[in-house]
């Protein structure tokens, strides 16, 4: 297309994100392909070049990736600030003269299209190695779980409605319905069991539904709840009735009052430990002493990403030498790094993931007070749990699995089962050893009394027994969490953008996979391997539910398996 396309792909390549940066080295790379833009501009002495449709989107592409590029690293690494910034803009707007001087031909789309469809360009050689490894996709495993007929009934109900009030509306039709419902003229006892489990799930979801509107209409609402210290900080509780109706719908037979309780032995676990390896650290029984040296743990600004790169390799290598679960090859190349704008990391003060890992970490812009909280918040030793947490085989893993198995289940979803999986696989590699020193133990701790004290205060709060400076200083006190940071967690936790449960789902969500595991794993019925990969394959479910699945164990069409767990 032109002379520098190949430097800006080589630079602009997602994967060097997780590699050192050497400023000095990267500002000649710079020099180098500004004077290439400077050579090909002179070339076409400014003269508008028409080009195909397609080569206008490549064009389009590169801007794109060039502009992520810069944004990755401006305000985040100081070598590019100190070597790159400046060289970075100047060169951004020629590449942004330069694409503006591109206008497209349909005559040269036309010829171009007709050229591919004759088989006359010249294509690439092959990928010495398949990316995406043996065997795969698994169409027949895939085919076999989609030879049901209740996926296509969740989603033309999980279909998107522009006209909300008239899908609200026709809520107590496809109550009645659903409990008409037979499916090739079987009753229901007949179903296959994926069959069943669907339609005790869209079942659940028409009543929850139904029951939400039913308590809003109510008008027996609990007054906002807002901080005295942080104007910004505030929510309102959802009391007693939603909270129940909520679990309920996750099949959970437990009070609120029980799971407080049920985190409060979990914490009392946990802060034994924690105790254990500050004594280890020489330091007693004051883990809080522990928690502070281990915050100052952390790498150098700018460092992050390489990190997160070596913690994401490493954590799939204990996967596939343990043959804990499969992990495609695809799955593992296919994720990708972003930068978390300081706005954002007023709410999210730790990494998010999924496909895409979002790093919180200082930036240039942020107050001396506000970087030093940061870079104690995102430790070598708080890394060690929210890497594979996000990636591998965390929530990316999931989300890739999402898309291949199941996939309409994701328009039920739950984070019983997106976030206790993260969760259960936290406890799973600490008790395995996978905290290779006394600060990344700690560090694996404090996430895990994060998580229970993520159901007692969400809760609390919901419950109306806790304000949200309650809950803050909940989280300085017993979990160890920076104020700033602590603030940011109960900003997300009581706003409007998660549902009531979503805190709680952590925790509790990993014991209920822990004793599943135990029911499946250390019984002897199933492999590590055949587990976790059927947990994979069964998609995005309450567990009580993928319990069933597990167990092969049919369900009852008026007897929803609520589970009380241990």
């Amino acid at each position: 297309m032109s002379p520098f396309t190949d430097q800006l792909i080589s630079l602009t390549d997602l994967s060097n994100r997780v590699k050192p940066l050497d400023g000095q080295a990267m500002a000649a790379e710079m020099e180098s392909l500004s004077k290439s833009l400077d050579s090909f501009q002179q070339k076409d002495n400014d003269e508008t070049v028409s080009v195909s449709q397609p080569v206008m989107d490549a064009a389009d592409d590169l801007v794109d990736a060039y502009q992520s590029w810069q944004t990755f690293y401006e305000g985040y690494h100081p070598d590019f600030n100190w070597w790159v910034l400046d060289l970075a803009k100047e060169t951004g707007s020629k590449l942004r003269a330069w694409k503006d001087g591109l206008k497209v031909d349909e005559s040269q789309t036309e010829k171009l299209s007709k050229r591919v469809a004759s088989d006359s360009i010249d294509l690439p050689s092959p990928a010495e190695t398949f990316v995406f490894g043996e065997a795969y996709p698994p169409i027949e495993t895939w085919s076999q779980r989609e030879a049901t007929w209740m996926p296509s009934i969740v989603r033309r109900f999980t279909r998107r409605s522009r006209d909300r009030e008239k899908k609200m509306a026709q809520l107590p039709q496809w109550k009645d319905e659903l409990a008409a419902l037979k499916l090739d003229g079987k009753p229901f006892e007949e179903w296959s069991l994926d069959d069943q489990v669907d339609w005790h799930l869209l079942t659940a979801e028409v009543e929850t539904r139904l029951g939400r509107k039913r308590i809003e209409e109510s008008g027996e609402k609990l007054a906002p709840a807002t901080s005295s210290v942080e104007k910004d900080l505030s929510g309102t509780p959802v009391g007693r009735e939603r909270i129940e109706l909520e679990l309920r719908r996750q099949f959970i037979d437990h009070s609120p009052e029980e799971l407080i309780e049920l985190a409060e032995q979990e914490y009392a676990i946990v802060r034994s430990e924690m105790v254990r390896v500050a004594q280890d650290m020489g330091l007693g029984d004051d883990w809080k002493a522990a928690v502070e040296r281990m915050k100052n743990h952390h790498v150098a600004p700018g460092q992050q990403p390489v990190l997160i790169g070596e913690m994401a390799d490493q954590s799939v290598e204990w996967l596939r030498k343990r043959d804990w679960i499969t992990v495609p090859p695809f799955a593992d190349y296919c994720w990708r790094m972003i930068m978390m704008t300081p706005e954002r990391q007023k709410v999210n003060p730790f990494f998010t993931g999924g496909e895409v890992i979002s790093v919180s970490f200082p930036t240039s812009e942020m107050s001396p007070s506000d970087k030093r909280q940061s870079l104690r918040g995102n430790n070598i030793g708080y890394a060690r749990a929210t890497v594979h947490h996000e990636l591998i085989p965390g929530h990316h893993l999931q989300m890739y699995s999402n898309e291949r198995y199941q996939p309409h289940r994701r328009t039920m979803s739950t984070p019983f089962w997106l976030e206790g999986l993260a969760v259960y696989w936290e406890l799973k590699l600490y008790d395995d050893g996978f905290a290779r020193t006394p600060e990344e133990r700690m560090g694996m701790l404090v996430w895990r009394a994060h998580r229970c004290a993520r159901i007692i205060f969400s809760l609390n709060f919901h419950l109306a027994r806790f304000s949200p400076d309650q809950c803050v200083d909940f989280l300085v006190d017993n979990v160890g969490f920076e104020r700033r940071n602590a603030t940011a967690e109960v900003r997300r936790s009581i706003g409007p953008s998660y549902p009531p449960l979503y805190q709680a789902a952590y925790m509790l969500g990993a014991l209920q996979i822990r004793q599943l595991h135990r029911e499946m794993v250390l019984s002897g019925e199933m492999t590590e391997r055949e587990f976790h990969d059927s947990i994979m394959e069964a998609g995005i479910l309450p567990i009580a539910m993928l319990r069933q699945l597990l167990k092969q164990e049919p369900l009852q069409r008026d007897e929803p398996p609520r589970w009380k767990f241990n």
